[in-house]
């Protein structure tokens, strides 16, 4: 389990180090690379943050539709053992 963390957080250590040099390395200073990394929709354009949303709204569209898809098989299951007994 331990060495899952370790690689889990060498991982998002090497992550954060490439966000923060190419920031840098486009001539911010080390305040804002931080700030963008640790925020990154601050940073993002309209069309971004509405192609953001829109995968949001599908992603919750696709749960809520197997959420009612089992709870009406539910309730036919139901009422076949009803009719059974």
């Amino acid at each position: 389990m331990w060495k899952k963390i370790l690689i889990i957080f060498l991982v998002f250590l090497s992550l954060s180090t490439i966000i923060i040099s190419i920031d840098i390395s486009m001539g911010m200073d080390i305040h804002e690379a931080i700030m963008n990394a640790i925020n990154p929709f601050k940073v993002m354009e309209a069309p971004e943050l509405l192609f953001l949303g829109l995968l949001i709204f599908g992603y919750i569209c696709r749960h809520v539709l197997i959420f009612i898809v089992n709870y009406l098989q539910t309730r036919e299951r139901e009422r076949q053992s009803e009719r059974q007994s």
